[in-house]
């Protein structure tokens, strides 16, 4: 008899389009799939809607009624360090991740806005976040900040020096999240 046939990768968290509007959402299952795009057919998307990152410059893709187009599909595809930010129009979905999931990785944070996702499998309180020393200054300073929305819902966190203040307490899979660094 044929040898079995592989099973199909377990099914990972939903990506939640709860909202209309713009979101920010990170992808931390897409590893070991051949298009990692595939991953955006499982929502009904409108004409116009966006999905765009920052890798450091700004890629974006434009839904045409059919399928995304634009440089973040012609040259590169979705990255779990990566947060993506998006303009949905279309009914309540999920995103469904049919890839592995991907082993914890160091994000690199650039002075400026960064948008990163969250690669672990489970939320990590905002305090257990460290930023390794890129130079003798030292990891997060004050008026470092992280955000992240889902429609008109804005939430953000302010390094004091000390700690995290705000409204921001983890970094949750599925949500992408823009930090500032100086």
């Amino acid at each position: 008899p044929p040898p079995p046939s592989p099973s199909p990768p377990p099914e990972c968290a939903k990506v939640q389009l709860s909202v209309k509007g713009w979101q920010m959402i990170s992808f931390n299952c897409v590893g070991g799939l051949s298009n990692t795009f595939e991953v955006l057919d499982t929502a009904p998307w409108e004409t116009d809607d966006k999905i765009m990152t920052r890798d450091p410059f700004l890629k974006f893709a434009t839904y045409d009624g059919e399928k995304f187009v634009g440089g973040l599909i012609n040259h590169d595809q979705l990255l779990p360090s990566l947060g993506y930010k998006i303009f949905y129009s279309g009914e309540p979905a999920n995103l469904t991740q049919t890839g592995s999931f991907q082993p914890v990785e160091d994000v690199v944070l650039r002075p400026g806005w960064n948008w990163i996702g969250h690669a672990p499998k489970d939320a990590v309180d905002i305090d257990e976040i460290e930023a390794i020393p890129y130079n003798a200054g030292g990891g997060f300073s004050v008026d470092d900040q992280i955000k992240t929305r889902a429609g008109s819902n804005v939430k953000y966190t302010t390094y004091t020096g000390v700690s995290w203040a705000g409204d921001v307490y983890q970094l949750t899979p599925g949500i992408g999240y823009e930090v500032k660094v100086t």
